[in-house]
């Protein structure tokens, strides 16, 4: 059955409200509404919403309501990757490093996505411990048989924001990633680290990506 816009819907396209538009079908595609939350994705992608543009990705990559289709997926995150949508570059590193169907695996390109994404956090002043994969992703990059060039005093920053942001989402619940934690602090333990500590005159700016 096809979707009826509401008065405020309409209203919210007049304005050129995007945002609601994208927020209303998130709220559909939390409740599993996916063909629905897909249509309100489309109209607020048409407004130029950067946000529904990368959501979109996810519908064709986790089939909500559409076949799945990781060309299309992947076109839709590089819009919105290029339009500084974090998740979307997240997400662009994540299938580059595990590989999906006809994507292979590519860590040069995976590494590149997540230094994108990290640079968008600390530029636009974001929570790094929302994403402890991304930087523990990173910080083992930074170590000797990383692809990027060594840094252990990166690599540490790195690996205490994960660590941060494990133990974060583990007191909200998500226990799953207890083994990830346990990882963080076995590499912690390195005595390569004993040399560095973080303090309040650490700079973000500083561990920006080269």
């Amino acid at each position: 059955m096809a979707i009826k816009l509401s008065k405020a819907d309409m209203e919210a396209i007049t304005t050129k409200d995007s945002g609601y538009i994208n927020e209303k079908g998130a709220v559909l595609y939390k409740d599993g509404k996916y063909e629905d939350a897909i249509e309100y994705y489309r109209i607020a992608a048409a407004m130029g919403n950067r946000m529904a543009i990368s959501n979109l990705g996810y519908c064709y990559m986790y089939r909500r309501s559409v076949e799945k289709n990781m060309s299309l997926a992947m076109a839709y995150f590089k819009i919105a990757a290029d339009r500084g949508v974090v998740d979307a570059n997240y997400k662009l590193g994540d299938i580059y490093e595990k590989g999906n169907g006809e994507i292979k695996k590519n860590k040069e390109l995976s590494t590149y996505y997540y230094q994108r994404a990290a640079k968008i956090i600390f530029s636009d002043n974001l929570n790094p411990q929302d994403y402890p994969s991304l930087f523990f992703a990173l910080a083992r990059e930074l170590m000797p048989k990383g692809k990027l060039y060594t840094d252990f005093s990166k690599a540490y920053y790195f690996l205490r924001i994960a660590e941060e942001g494990y133990s974060e989402q583990i007191i909200n619940g998500a226990n799953f990633y207890e083994e990830s934690l346990n990882n963080v602090r076995e590499l912690l333990a390195n005595p390569i680290f004993r040399q560095f500590a973080l303090n309040d005159d650490t700079d973000p700016e500083d561990y920006l990506p080269n």
